[in-house]
């Protein structure tokens, strides 16, 4: 008698565990093999009497083995490591009945018995394997073609998806360098404007430059024939003076042979055609390889209209990222 169960028992170590049982019919060690996956998930098939050990044979109920003895190459199983006992059984019939002029029911039972365990191992491989249906228009060789295509497919799309990553991880290191460049200037900037300043005993000097950094916007992606505002009101005193900026802007293309940027800046919430200052162009030549244009002006901003407006002058995608590092005020300085 044999009852309905698989024909193999699979187990994750847990760095204590020596015992693993089997709940299968084995009559000797070479109906049972075992085999250790490591943690890179490579099969090592283990030997008997040298890393394991079999507590019993002929049980009905199975047994259990002792994994690793003593000598064994291997150690404890880890957290990382599975451990597969499966049942393996020659394909063979060697009883003969026509020999007999009795039959010999003990030994018709073992015949059953032993098919049966051979039908558990291949119905265990066959739930294993890839399967079609009957009536399905595609081979199985041909559905593993189709899933190998697209499992290399996913793997080239994470490759340039790792790579596109990396390329962005470069830029934002970049643009990181700037403005620590720009943040090292500084301080030169406004030593010569303290020079400027000395101007005081007139009626109608400019203020101080104010050094204060604010993120108008970062990486943003111009689709375009583009114009950008930004409203800069909560960064300037409402004091009803004009005010001068220190406006930076860093421009990024495309990848792609011909890719540009064209970048203008105009003062107030209208782009028009009043552009106050010009950022620079530059034509892309080199293919799957971005372009960096960067460049820093001052900009009037009225105390009526405390906008900014960025345009990219020109059809193709780019990235922009636009800060103010300080400002100052325009007029009579009190």
């Amino acid at each position: 008698m044999i009852y309905d169960i698989l024909p193999v028992n699979n187990y994750q170590g847990n760095n204590s565990a020596t015992q693993f049982d089997f709940d299968f019919y084995i009559e000797n060690e070479s109906q049972l093999n075992v085999f250790l996956f490591d943690e890179n998930n490579i099969k090592y098939k283990l030997a008997y009497n040298k890393d394991y050990s079999i507590n019993e044979f002929k049980n009905i109920n199975g047994s259990y083995i002792t994994f690793p003895v003593d000598g064994s190459n291997f150690n404890i199983l880890s957290n990382n490591e599975k451990l597969s006992l499966e049942l393996t059984l020659p394909i063979s019939q060697e009883t003969q009945y026509n020999n007999s002029s009795l039959l010999n029911l003990a030994t018709l039972e073992y015949s059953l018995d032993y098919l049966t365990r051979l039908i558990q191992i291949y119905s265990r491989k066959i739930d294993l394997c890839v399967r079609v249906d009957e009536c399905s228009e595609i081979s199985p060789n041909e559905l593993m073609e189709d899933l190998n295509n697209k499992a290399q497919s996913t793997k080239e799309y994470c490759a340039t998806a790792l790579s596109i990553q990396n390329d962005v991880n470069s830029k934002f290191a970049s643009i990181s360098n700037i403005n620590e460049e720009i943040n090292a200037n500084y301080e030169k900037f406004q030593k010569i404007d303290d020079l400027e300043n000395l101007k005081a005993n007139k009626t109608d000097v400019d203020g101080q430059w104010v050094y204060k950094i604010v993120q108008l916007f970062s990486n943003r992606e111009f689709a375009g024939l583009e114009a950008f505002t930004v409203d800069i009101s909560d960064y300037l005193p409402n004091d009803g003076y004009d005010y001068e900026v220190f406006l930076t802007c860093l421009g990024i293309t495309g990848k792609a042979v011909g890719d540009s940027i064209h970048v203008m800046c105009s003062t107030g919430s209208s782009a028009g055609s009043n552009f106050t200052a010009f950022f620079g162009q530059i034509r892309n030549q080199v293919a799957n390889q971005s372009q960096i244009v960067q460049s820093s002006h001052t900009l009037p901003v009225s105390a009526n209209d405390k906008a900014i407006t960025i345009s990219q002058g020109n059809n193709i995608k780019c990235t922009i990222n636009c800060s103010i590092q300080g400002y100052r005020r325009l007029g009579k300085n009190v």
